[in-house]
């Protein structure tokens, strides 16, 4: 009986170990590592202009001494004429096309504070997990001692006999 509790629970405390350091490190690499903190990319996202996705049409300028305003005059002319019409409605559509994927972008954030909240949580969770299991391991490891103490007395008392 006393040899083969040993091993059992000599195991278990290493199984338990192990476990514990290896929910340490998971949750290291997640809650440290994984994503820049979501505080710096709303930073970041923040400073943009409101309509950032915006495409504008080219406004011409020139800088030739005296006759660049006559040249960018001359170039607008012309593009009005040309392709003005044409790149409107291509303007438009990769308008459309950019805001759609704002607001993909501003969701797709969202969900990402959202579980950054949730990752938060479990963090805690963690946390208090981590700190119960430490705290069994060691009552296990006392019970135990206790119970190979008793074990031994018991040996002791049997060859009195």
């Amino acid at each position: 009986m006393g040899e083969e509790a040993r091993p059992d629970e000599q195991s278990q405390i290493k199984l338990l170990t192990a476990l514990h350091d290896l929910r340490q490190q998971v949750y290291t690499t997640y809650s440290a590592g994984a994503l820049p903190p979501l505080d710096e990319v709303a930073s970041s996202a923040s400073s943009l202009p409101e309509r950032w996705w915006e495409v504008r049409e080219h406004t011409f300028v020139s800088t030739v001494p005296l006759m660049g305003p006559l040249i960018a005059g001359f170039r607008r002319l012309w593009n009005s004429i040309s392709t003005q019409w044409a790149i409107r409605a291509v303007l438009q559509q990769q308008n459309r096309v950019n805001q759609a994927l704002a607001e993909h972008l501003d969701l797709l954030v969202n969900r990402l504070e959202t579980q950054n909240q949730i990752w938060g949580l479990q963090g805690q969770i963690l946390s208090e997990l981590d700190h119960d299991q430490t705290r069994l391991i060691t009552e296990l490891a006392e019970i135990g001692y206790r119970l190979d103490q008793l074990e031994s007395r018991l040996i002791a008392l049997e060859q009195k006999k």
